[in-house]
């Protein structure tokens, strides 16, 4: 296994510019995928908390400060990790094509705000899709030598499918729940997620920059609808548990939203996010303890 270490946060405008670079044709070679996902991992060591980030990022999803961390905080520091895996050469997808469908986060105890820890991301997985490729990036997250916190994204590298279709998802069948509280999502709440965690994708960022990527409005990041939902039942959230999440369709912004939440027979707690009107569903989530 390929090993790339970093020792703080890694250049996110550098590292942009590689994901443009390799969205070029002309700079990837054929431009044809890898059948194979590398044997390649980046590590992030000593990972503190920024409590400025923190701060912003709990008044941005309408949670609360506390002495842990929120659950789906420690994606921020992941990402600029994620993001040197994606665009390293050796990575045979173009990076700013992919799009986050699922996400699955497993936590074995709550980070503390004034802990250190240490990241590592690998390839996780590539299967077929009826859209393209399914691929999975898994995070783990240790600290004193014990994994506290893992997640795995789900991308899709869409229209290059091929072979027998395996599309499975934990939550496929699964309804979110009728929403009962309204959120209203500004217009620039995109713009406010990138600036919290880096993640300056163009579909989130003005309505011009989403229309080149075919989307008529800019969009919420997955990862803050997310973030809002678990923060709405945080203090009920257990110590340790295992989340799933499926992004189903994306929250154009402005918005009027509803958020609902269940618990189901089996003792799970079940999260969604549904249009106003109730037409479509754009997250839906499940927790449960371990």
């Amino acid at each position: 296994m390929d090993v790339i270490t970093y020792t703080a946060a890694p250049s996110l405008a550098r590292l942009y510019g590689r994901a443009v670079g390799g969205s070029l044709p002309r700079l990837r070679g054929s431009g044809r995928p890898a059948d194979r996902l590398p044997d390649l991992q980046v590590r992030r060591l000593g990972v503190r908390t920024d409590l400025d980030q923190l701060a912003t990022y709990v008044r941005i999803t309408d949670g609360l400060l506390a002495d842990r961390l929120p659950a789906l905080f420690p994606h921020l520091a992941a990402f600029g990790p994620q993001l040197a895996l994606l665009t390293d050469r050796r990575f045979g997808f173009a990076a700013m094509g992919l799009v986050h469908v699922q996400h699955r986060l497993t936590q074995h105890r709550p980070l503390l705000v004034g802990e250190t820890y240490d990241l590592a991301v690998s390839p996780a997985g590539l299967r077929t899709h009826r859209r393209g490729q399914l691929i999975d990036i898994q995070t783990d997250a240790t600290a004193r030598g014990e994994t506290v916190w893992q997640e795995t994204m789900t991308l899709l590298a869409r229209g290059i499918a091929g072979g027998d279709v395996v599309d499975s998802s934990p939550l496929d069948g699964v309804d979110a729940p009728a929403g009962t509280v309204r959120w209203s999502v500004p217009a620039h709440i995109g713009r406010a997620y990138a600036a919290v965690s880096g993640d300056r994708n163009p579909i989130h960022l003005s309505r011009l920059t989403a229309r080149a990527f075919g989307f008529p409005r800019a969009t919420a990041h997955g990862m803050w609808t997310a973030a809002r939902a678990l923060s709405t039942v945080g203090p009920r959230l257990p110590a340790a548990f295992h989340c799933e999440m499926a992004f189903r369709r994306p929250v154009l912004l402005p918005a009027q939203v509803l958020f609902g939440q269940v618990r189901s027979a089996d003792g799970d707690h079940l999260l969604g996010v549904v249009s106003a009107t109730a037409t479509h569903q754009h997250l839906m989530a499940r927790v449960r303890r371990i």
